[in-house]
């Protein structure tokens, strides 16, 4: 793999990590708010918003240059 194809996923990587930061920061304000107006949907929904930014950030780095792509 070339130099800039390893960059560009390292780069991937991060932004993933980063986004799910912002979702979890997001979600939790959101859910917050939410269980102070008492509304039911509006905390099932930003606790689901959380919950996807709190995987994103734990997920495995996506790696093709180590042939790590398929399920182990």
């Amino acid at each position: 793999m070339s130099d800039w194809q390893k960059t560009y996923w390292q780069v991937f990587n991060i932004a993933a990590r980063f986004v799910g930061a912002g979702f979890v920061i997001v979600g939790g304000i959101c859910f917050y708010y939410a269980l102070s107006q008492g509304d039911v949907l509006a905390i099932v929904m930003t606790a689901v918003v959380a919950v996807l930014g709190f995987l994103m950030i734990c997920a495995k780095p996506y790696r093709p240059d180590l042939r790590n792509f398929d399920s182990d």
